[in-house]
């Protein structure tokens, strides 16, 4: 079934690189809804991406999503998924390193992930406390 459509990907390499560069280099992640044209239903494609390491050079994507739906719980689904997998590789004693800032288009699903999946707060109220 295809219904709901959520597709995860990464790779090895955007693990490593995730590990070596997350906890000292800004993150970016986005979303976009006019990539996949589907005229039954509105497709977003999100993706989390790096800084490029050459002055000037194209940002590195670590991992990306399409989905169908675009909420918080989706957002914080992909990247748990992302989160088990880096476990898997690095082990699960070590924490899943916290980038020192990521940037958003301050959209409230965003903002909201960003607080549940760097932070560990459930709320915008809680984290502002």
């Amino acid at each position: 079934s295809t219904d709901p459509l959520r597709l995860i990907c990464f790779t090895a390499g955007g693990i490593a690189t995730y590990h070596r560069f997350a906890s000292s280099m800004p993150l970016s992640w986005d979303a976009t809804g006019g990539i996949i044209i589907n005229y039954g239903k509105r497709i977003f494609y999100y993706e989390l991406t790096m800084s490029s390491l050459q002055k000037g050079g194209l940002s590195l994507p670590i991992t990306v999503m399409v989905s169908a739906s675009h909420g918080a719980m989706d957002i914080v689904h992909w990247m748990n998924c992302f989160i088990e997998k880096y476990k898997q590789v690095y082990g699960f004693s070590n924490t899943f390193p916290k980038p020192p800032i990521i940037h958003c288009d301050r959209s409230s699903v965003f903002l909201l992930a960003s607080i549940q999946v760097f932070n560990g707060d459930e709320t915008m109220n809680r984290y502002i406390e």
